[in-house]
């Protein structure tokens, strides 16, 4: 009895020398699971809201000067150009959609190396100050609540 006794004293000490600090295992709320989307979701996202539904809700429909499957400003391209040191586009690229695509991912992978997702979508609906400027906000919500449908 008296080895039992003493093994169990033991085997407490044991292991309350070795437990973290009981203050450690407070009780935290669960926090929801974050979807994590991939690049090419979140540019069909943009692509949904630039080209709208089969081109009827094109984003820039007021705009003529935005064009393709992105809604392609001329300056663009001229971005894009000055990006690469050199003359790889030109404004009819802005109708080809593997080019009008090559194009984003230049000007993503230039202002916006992590690719979050938010900086995406304002920097392309404002430019490189986007995330600074309000009127950004509501098409980032636009994006987010197409993001979710994909």
């Amino acid at each position: 009895m008296r080895k039992l006794f003493t093994t169990i004293a033991l085997l407490g000490i044991f292991i309350t020398s070795y437990a973290p600090n009981v203050k450690s295992f407070a009780i935290k709320k669960a926090e929801p699971v974050m979807k994590v989307y991939s690049d090419t979701e979140k540019l069909n996202a943009i692509i949904a809201i630039e080209t709208g539904n089969g081109g009827k809700g094109v984003y820039n429909r007021n705009e003529p000067l935005a064009v393709g499957v992105l809604q392609e400003w001329p300056c663009m391209v001229e971005e894009c150009n000055r990006i690469l040191g050199y003359n790889k586009f030109t404004l009819t690229d802005r109708l080809i959609p593997a080019k009008a695509i090559q194009m984003f991912w230049i000007y993503q992978n230039f202002y916006n190396p992590t690719h979050d997702f938010e900086t995406m979508a304002r920097s392309w609906c404002a430019g490189p100050s986007g995330m600074s400027l309000k009127g950004s906000i509501s098409y980032y919500n636009l994006a987010i609540n197409q993001l979710h449908i994909i």
